[in-house]
C-alpha cells in the first residue's frame, strides 16, 4: 500500500517536525511506498520515499488523482500519524 500525504517543513516547528518523523518512521515498516507533496525534506527521505512538488498546501484533489493513477492501494494520511 501506497501512503500519500503532505508534510510541513521540519524547520517550521520542532514539535511538528518531532511528530512527522516518528510518523515516517512508523510508516517505513508497512507501506511498499511513500509519497509526500511538498518539498523534499531530509530527514522524510528514504529509499522507499519519493516527493512531488506542489504548492505549499497541496489540494486533496491532487493527490487523490495522483492515487488514482497507481496500480497499488493508496491511502491519504496526516505526516503526523503514527
Amino acid at each position: 500500500m501506497i501512503a500519500i500525504s503532505s508534510h510541513r517543513p521540519l524547520a517550521d516547528s520542532m514539535e511538528y517536525a518531532r511528530n512527522q518523523l516518528f510518523a515516517k518512521d512508523s510508516w517505513e515498516e508497512v507501506f511498499t511506498q511513500i509519497v509526500y507533496f511538498g518539498q523534499p525534506q531530509f530527514g522524510l527521505d528514504s529509499p522507499k520515499t519519493i516527493f512531488i512538488e506542489s504548492e505549499e498546501f497541496p489540494r486533496i484533489s491532487e493527490m487523490v488523482a495522483f492515487a488514482a493513477e497507481q496500480s497499488d492501494w493508496c491511502c491519504l494520511i496526516n505526516a503526523d500519524i503514527v
